[in-house]
């Protein structure tokens, strides 16, 4: 699998390049913008380093903002389930204060 890593201020992201799903911040880091052509019918999923979900929504469109706002400092992966079949696509991300 070809990634890489993007930084900002206060998150860093692994940018999966070959799965056809991009997640970037926000300008002000509270929110994620997921941006995937894999599912229109589906669901999304943010667990933390130990496994834990954290965050789960229904996905709403190829483009849609996830609020990580409340999240703490740490890592966290993403992942996306089409409604039909066992497919995933997954990223990662880590957020952390300045």
């Amino acid at each position: 699998m070809d990634s890489s890593i993007s930084y900002s201020k206060s998150l860093a992201i692994e940018l999966s390049q070959s799965k056809d799903l991009l997640l970037f911040p926000t300008r002000n880091y509270e929110r994620i913008t997921l941006q995937q052509d894999y599912t229109k019918e589906g669901f999304w999923e943010i667990r933390n380093s130990r496994g834990k979900r954290v965050k789960f929504g229904i996905v709403e469109a190829n483009r849609q903002d996830i609020s990580i706002e409340s999240l703490e400092n740490g890592v966290y992966f993403l992942s996306l389930y089409k409604l039909e079949g066992d497919d995933v696509n997954r990223t990662s991300f880590i957020k952390f204060a300045q």
